[in-house]
Protein backbone atom coordinates (compact mmCIF):
# COMPACT_ATOMS: atom_id res chain seq x y z
CA UNK A 1 0.00 0.00 0.00
CA UNK A 2 0.93 3.46 -1.19
CA UNK A 3 1.81 6.04 2.03
CA UNK A 4 0.19 8.86 2.45
CA UNK A 5 2.45 11.30 0.82
CA UNK A 6 2.77 9.07 -1.92
CA UNK A 7 -0.63 9.37 -2.70
CA UNK A 8 -0.63 13.10 -2.14
CA UNK A 9 2.24 13.37 -4.60
CA UNK A 10 0.06 11.53 -7.06
CA UNK A 11 -3.22 13.50 -6.74
CA UNK A 12 -1.79 16.52 -6.27
CA UNK A 13 -3.95 19.23 -4.74
CA UNK A 14 -7.69 20.20 -4.44
CA UNK A 15 -9.33 23.50 -5.57
CA UNK A 16 -10.54 23.28 -2.06
CA UNK A 17 -6.71 23.12 -0.70
CA UNK A 18 -5.11 25.48 -2.67
CA UNK A 19 -7.97 27.90 -1.41
CA UNK A 20 -7.28 27.29 2.12
CA UNK A 21 -3.62 28.06 1.30
CA UNK A 22 -4.08 30.84 -0.31
CA UNK A 23 -7.01 32.08 2.34
CA UNK A 24 -4.29 31.54 5.36
CA UNK A 25 -1.59 33.61 3.47
CA UNK A 26 -3.87 36.37 3.05
CA UNK A 27 -4.76 36.21 6.86
CA UNK A 28 -0.72 36.31 7.52
CA UNK A 29 -0.24 39.37 4.90
CA UNK A 30 -3.01 41.42 6.66
CA UNK A 31 -1.05 40.50 10.24
CA UNK A 32 2.28 40.99 8.89
CA UNK A 33 1.79 44.20 6.02
CA UNK A 34 1.05 46.55 9.38
CA UNK A 35 3.86 45.30 11.35
CA UNK A 36 6.74 46.11 8.35
CA UNK A 37 4.96 49.28 7.65
CA UNK A 38 5.21 50.09 11.17
CA UNK A 39 8.98 49.13 11.55
CA UNK A 40 9.68 51.24 8.34
CA UNK A 41 7.86 54.15 10.20
CA UNK A 42 9.53 54.00 13.33
CA UNK A 43 13.21 53.38 11.14
CA UNK A 44 12.40 56.64 9.21
CA UNK A 45 11.46 58.26 12.42
CA UNK A 46 14.50 57.71 14.08
CA UNK A 47 16.69 59.06 11.19
CA UNK A 48 14.88 61.92 11.12
CA UNK A 49 15.12 62.33 14.80
CA UNK A 50 19.28 61.60 14.58
CA UNK A 51 19.54 64.49 11.89
CA UNK A 52 17.64 66.56 14.67
CA UNK A 53 20.02 65.71 17.11
CA UNK A 54 22.88 66.55 14.97
CA UNK A 55 21.65 69.72 13.97
CA UNK A 56 21.28 70.65 17.73
CA UNK A 57 24.47 69.67 18.45
CA UNK A 58 26.20 71.47 15.98
CA UNK A 59 23.77 75.06 16.83
CA UNK A 60 24.87 74.30 20.76
CA UNK A 61 28.79 74.30 19.75
CA UNK A 62 28.07 77.72 17.72
CA UNK A 63 26.19 79.82 20.30
CA UNK A 64 28.67 78.38 23.11
CA UNK A 65 31.61 79.83 20.70
CA UNK A 66 30.04 82.76 19.51
CA UNK A 67 29.45 83.86 23.66
CA UNK A 68 33.01 83.26 24.52
CA UNK A 69 34.05 85.14 22.17
CA UNK A 70 32.05 87.99 22.91
CA UNK A 71 29.23 87.75 20.16
CA UNK A 72 26.25 87.07 21.82
CA UNK A 73 24.70 90.40 19.89
CA UNK A 74 24.91 88.13 16.45
CA UNK A 75 21.93 85.60 17.96
CA UNK A 76 20.33 88.41 20.59
CA UNK A 77 16.54 87.96 20.86
CA UNK A 78 16.36 90.98 18.66
CA UNK A 79 17.55 88.76 15.74
CA UNK A 80 14.79 85.94 16.03
CA UNK A 81 11.15 85.90 17.19
CA UNK A 82 9.63 84.97 20.15
CA UNK A 83 7.91 81.48 21.11
CA UNK A 84 4.70 82.37 22.06
CA UNK A 85 3.70 79.95 24.76
CA UNK A 86 5.87 77.36 26.86
CA UNK A 87 6.71 74.24 25.33
CA UNK A 88 4.48 71.61 27.03
CA UNK A 89 7.50 69.31 27.37
CA UNK A 90 9.09 71.83 29.44
CA UNK A 91 10.03 71.57 33.47
CA UNK A 92 8.97 74.95 33.70
CA UNK A 93 8.46 78.43 32.31
CA UNK A 94 10.83 79.56 29.60
CA UNK A 95 11.54 82.49 27.32
CA UNK A 96 12.36 80.81 23.94
CA UNK A 97 12.94 82.06 20.68
CA UNK A 98 13.51 80.28 17.44
CA UNK A 99 14.70 81.03 13.79
CA UNK A 100 14.07 78.89 11.16
CA UNK A 101 15.90 77.67 7.60
CA UNK A 102 14.02 79.67 5.41
CA UNK A 103 15.90 82.63 7.38
CA UNK A 104 19.31 81.89 6.98
CA UNK A 105 19.82 84.03 3.88
CA UNK A 106 18.01 87.10 5.86
CA UNK A 107 19.70 89.91 6.87
CA UNK A 108 20.12 90.58 10.59
CA UNK A 109 18.63 87.08 11.61
CA UNK A 110 19.85 85.03 13.92
CA UNK A 111 19.66 81.70 11.54
CA UNK A 112 22.64 82.75 9.49
CA UNK A 113 25.06 82.43 12.43
CA UNK A 114 22.67 79.64 14.47
CA UNK A 115 23.13 76.77 11.75
CA UNK A 116 26.12 77.43 9.29
CA UNK A 117 27.30 75.24 6.23
CA UNK A 118 30.73 74.86 7.81
CA UNK A 119 29.21 73.16 11.27
CA UNK A 120 26.77 70.86 9.91
CA UNK A 121 26.35 68.14 6.30
CA UNK A 122 25.16 70.26 3.18
CA UNK A 123 21.94 68.14 3.14
CA UNK A 124 21.03 68.72 6.83
CA UNK A 125 21.86 72.58 5.67
CA UNK A 126 19.43 72.29 2.77
CA UNK A 127 16.76 70.78 4.00
CA UNK A 128 14.66 72.28 6.71
CA UNK A 129 14.96 73.49 10.30
CA UNK A 130 13.88 75.36 13.04
CA UNK A 131 15.90 75.95 16.28
CA UNK A 132 14.07 77.19 19.70
CA UNK A 133 17.02 78.65 22.02
CA UNK A 134 17.47 80.96 24.94
CA UNK A 135 20.08 83.58 23.84
CA UNK A 136 20.02 84.90 27.67
CA UNK A 137 21.83 81.44 28.24
CA UNK A 138 23.20 80.98 24.93
CA UNK A 139 21.30 77.32 24.99
CA UNK A 140 19.48 75.26 22.70
CA UNK A 141 16.14 73.87 23.84
CA UNK A 142 14.97 71.96 20.81
CA UNK A 143 15.42 71.47 17.30
CA UNK A 144 12.78 70.28 14.39
CA UNK A 145 14.04 68.67 11.34
CA UNK A 146 12.22 68.23 8.42
CA UNK A 147 12.45 67.22 4.52
CA UNK A 148 8.66 67.21 3.51
CA UNK A 149 7.49 70.14 6.07
CA UNK A 150 8.20 73.53 6.29
CA UNK A 151 5.35 75.05 8.24
CA UNK A 152 6.61 75.74 11.58
CA UNK A 153 4.98 77.45 14.43
CA UNK A 154 4.42 76.92 18.06
CA UNK A 155 1.23 75.86 18.25
CA UNK A 156 1.24 73.34 14.95
CA UNK A 157 4.76 71.55 16.35
CA UNK A 158 4.08 71.33 19.79
CA UNK A 159 2.45 67.85 19.90
CA UNK A 160 5.03 66.76 17.67
CA UNK A 161 7.65 67.27 20.30
CA UNK A 162 6.42 63.54 21.68
CA UNK A 163 7.40 60.72 19.79
CA UNK A 164 3.67 58.92 19.24
CA UNK A 165 2.51 62.20 17.66
CA UNK A 166 5.35 62.47 15.25
CA UNK A 167 4.42 58.63 14.13
CA UNK A 168 0.98 59.88 13.91
CA UNK A 169 1.93 62.42 11.76
CA UNK A 170 3.61 59.83 9.16
CA UNK A 171 7.27 60.24 10.60
CA UNK A 172 7.68 63.71 8.82
CA UNK A 173 9.27 65.52 11.13
CA UNK A 174 12.41 64.93 13.39
CA UNK A 175 12.37 66.02 16.99
CA UNK A 176 15.37 66.62 19.81
CA UNK A 177 15.42 68.33 22.84
CA UNK A 178 13.10 69.48 25.23
CA UNK A 179 13.87 69.30 29.12
CA UNK A 180 13.87 65.91 29.10
CA UNK A 181 15.49 66.02 26.00
CA UNK A 182 12.28 63.96 24.38
CA UNK A 183 11.10 60.90 26.25
CA UNK A 184 12.21 58.35 23.61
CA UNK A 185 15.78 59.16 24.58
CA UNK A 186 16.19 56.79 27.79
CA UNK A 187 19.69 58.12 28.38
CA UNK A 188 18.13 61.51 29.39
CA UNK A 189 15.87 59.61 32.04
CA UNK A 190 16.83 59.54 35.76
CA UNK A 191 14.85 56.48 37.77
CA UNK A 192 14.87 56.27 41.15
CA UNK A 193 15.26 52.84 42.45
CA UNK A 194 14.70 51.58 46.31
CA UNK A 195 15.58 48.54 47.70
CA UNK A 196 13.50 47.17 50.39
CA UNK A 197 15.27 44.13 52.26
CA UNK A 198 12.63 42.92 55.15
CA UNK A 199 10.88 39.43 54.74
CA UNK A 200 11.23 40.03 50.65
CA UNK A 201 13.58 41.27 48.89
CA UNK A 202 11.77 44.57 46.82
CA UNK A 203 13.35 46.81 44.24
CA UNK A 204 10.91 49.84 43.76
CA UNK A 205 11.70 51.62 40.75
CA UNK A 206 9.97 55.43 39.85
CA UNK A 207 10.40 57.58 36.45
CA UNK A 208 9.30 60.59 35.43
CA UNK A 209 8.17 60.98 31.80
CA UNK A 210 7.07 63.87 29.74
CA UNK A 211 5.15 61.41 27.67
CA UNK A 212 2.44 59.15 27.77
CA UNK A 213 4.76 56.41 26.25
CA UNK A 214 5.22 52.97 27.74
CA UNK A 215 9.14 52.34 29.59
CA UNK A 216 10.37 49.42 29.85
CA UNK A 217 12.97 47.99 32.43
CA UNK A 218 16.47 45.77 32.08
CA UNK A 219 17.85 44.74 35.63
CA UNK A 220 20.99 43.14 35.61
CA UNK A 221 21.12 40.88 38.87
CA UNK A 222 25.04 39.77 39.84
CA UNK A 223 26.57 37.67 42.72
CA UNK A 224 29.55 37.24 44.68
CA UNK A 225 30.64 35.13 41.95
CA UNK A 226 29.71 37.28 39.65
CA UNK A 227 27.37 35.45 38.33
CA UNK A 228 24.91 37.73 35.79
CA UNK A 229 20.93 37.15 35.00
CA UNK A 230 19.23 39.79 33.10
CA UNK A 231 15.72 40.54 33.49
CA UNK A 232 13.22 42.33 31.65
CA UNK A 233 10.25 43.96 32.51
CA UNK A 234 7.27 46.31 30.66
CA UNK A 235 4.07 47.77 30.64
CA UNK A 236 0.83 45.62 29.63
CA UNK A 237 -1.56 46.70 27.30
CA UNK A 238 -3.05 48.67 29.11
CA UNK A 239 -0.07 50.73 30.00
CA UNK A 240 -0.59 50.63 33.74
CA UNK A 241 0.97 47.17 34.96
CA UNK A 242 4.43 46.42 35.12
CA UNK A 243 4.69 42.72 33.40
CA UNK A 244 7.55 40.32 32.92
CA UNK A 245 8.79 40.27 29.51
CA UNK A 246 12.03 38.45 29.38
CA UNK A 247 14.86 37.18 31.19
CA UNK A 248 18.00 34.65 30.59
CA UNK A 249 16.72 31.86 33.02
CA UNK A 250 15.41 29.82 30.06
CA UNK A 251 18.76 28.23 30.26
CA UNK A 252 19.69 27.99 33.68
CA UNK A 253 16.70 27.51 35.15
CA UNK A 254 16.66 24.46 37.29
CA UNK A 255 20.44 26.02 39.00
CA UNK A 256 18.67 29.00 39.74
CA UNK A 257 15.66 27.65 41.72
CA UNK A 258 18.53 25.16 43.17
CA UNK A 259 20.44 27.91 44.36
CA UNK A 260 17.22 30.78 45.13
CA UNK A 261 15.83 27.86 46.79
CA UNK A 262 12.32 29.28 44.79
CA UNK A 263 10.98 29.32 41.75
CA UNK A 264 8.41 31.10 39.19
CA UNK A 265 6.02 29.73 36.85
CA UNK A 266 5.64 32.77 35.30
CA UNK A 267 10.24 32.33 34.22
CA UNK A 268 10.38 31.54 30.75
CA UNK A 269 7.08 32.22 29.57
CA UNK A 270 6.90 32.52 25.66
CA UNK A 271 10.16 30.57 25.03
CA UNK A 272 9.16 27.78 24.19
CA UNK A 273 7.91 29.52 20.85
CA UNK A 274 11.38 31.38 20.21
CA UNK A 275 12.66 27.34 20.22
CA UNK A 276 10.21 26.60 17.42
CA UNK A 277 11.18 29.83 15.45
CA UNK A 278 15.03 29.04 15.60
CA UNK A 279 14.00 25.44 14.40
CA UNK A 280 12.15 26.03 11.59
CA UNK A 281 14.61 28.87 10.80
CA UNK A 282 17.38 26.58 10.35
CA UNK A 283 15.62 24.02 8.46
CA UNK A 284 13.88 21.77 11.21
CA UNK A 285 10.79 20.41 9.56
CA UNK A 286 7.88 21.00 11.61
CA UNK A 287 6.64 17.66 10.57
CA UNK A 288 9.56 15.92 11.72
CA UNK A 289 12.32 13.67 9.94
CA UNK A 290 14.68 16.47 9.26
CA UNK A 291 16.83 18.74 10.53
CA UNK A 292 20.37 19.11 12.02
CA UNK A 293 21.64 20.61 14.84
CA UNK A 294 24.01 23.37 13.22
CA UNK A 295 21.20 24.43 11.49
CA UNK A 296 19.25 24.71 14.91
CA UNK A 297 22.12 26.97 16.15
CA UNK A 298 22.25 29.10 12.95
CA UNK A 299 18.52 29.42 13.35
CA UNK A 300 19.00 30.92 17.03
CA UNK A 301 21.28 33.33 15.73
CA UNK A 302 19.64 34.67 13.40
CA UNK A 303 16.41 34.55 15.09
CA UNK A 304 18.32 36.50 17.71
CA UNK A 305 19.25 38.55 15.36
CA UNK A 306 15.76 40.03 14.43
CA UNK A 307 14.86 40.22 17.59
CA UNK A 308 17.58 42.32 18.43
CA UNK A 309 16.64 44.95 15.76
CA UNK A 310 13.16 44.89 16.65
CA UNK A 311 14.07 46.09 19.88
CA UNK A 312 16.49 48.29 18.67
CA UNK A 313 13.82 49.98 16.73
CA UNK A 314 11.27 49.61 19.55
CA UNK A 315 8.44 47.52 18.19
CA UNK A 316 6.01 46.14 20.89
CA UNK A 317 5.83 42.72 21.95
CA UNK A 318 3.14 42.07 20.66
CA UNK A 319 4.64 42.74 16.89
CA UNK A 320 7.84 40.13 17.94
CA UNK A 321 5.24 37.49 18.38
CA UNK A 322 3.65 38.25 15.34
CA UNK A 323 6.45 37.93 13.83
CA UNK A 324 7.43 34.44 15.43
CA UNK A 325 4.14 33.28 14.51
CA UNK A 326 4.44 34.39 10.57
CA UNK A 327 7.76 32.21 10.76
CA UNK A 328 6.35 28.95 11.82
CA UNK A 329 2.87 28.99 10.09
CA UNK A 330 5.01 30.53 7.06
CA UNK A 331 7.85 27.24 7.62
CA UNK A 332 4.77 24.75 8.21
CA UNK A 333 3.29 25.28 4.47
CA UNK A 334 6.19 25.46 3.19
CA UNK A 335 7.73 21.97 4.29
CA UNK A 336 4.00 20.41 3.16
CA UNK A 337 4.53 22.31 0.01
CA UNK A 338 8.17 20.52 -0.29
CA UNK A 339 7.01 17.41 0.82
CA UNK A 340 3.84 16.49 -1.05
CA UNK A 341 5.57 17.82 -3.78
CA UNK A 342 4.52 20.71 -6.96
CA UNK A 343 1.07 20.39 -7.82
CA UNK A 344 0.46 17.92 -10.25
CA UNK A 345 -2.44 15.85 -12.71
CA UNK A 346 -4.21 13.82 -10.90
CA UNK A 347 -3.66 10.25 -12.51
Amino acid sequence: MKSFYRKRENKGYTLAEILLTVAILLVLMAIAVPAIFTIRKNLRQKALDNKAEIIYTAVQNNLTKLKSNGNSESFAAKRATLVDATPTDAEDEKTLYFVTADQKNTAGSAASVVVTEDTVDADLYEHYWVVEYDPASASVYAVFYSETRDDYSPAAYDPLRYKKNRLKDGARVGYYGGDSIDGSNTSALVPKVTVKNDEKLQVIINCKRPDDNPLSFEVKLTDAEDHVINLKYGTDAAGKNLVHLEDDLHLAGLILCAQAGMGNMEAGNMYEMYGVAAGVIGGVSPLGGTGILLGTLAGAAVWQTLENGLNMIGAQVGIQRVVIGVIVVVAVLLDVVVRNGKFGKRK
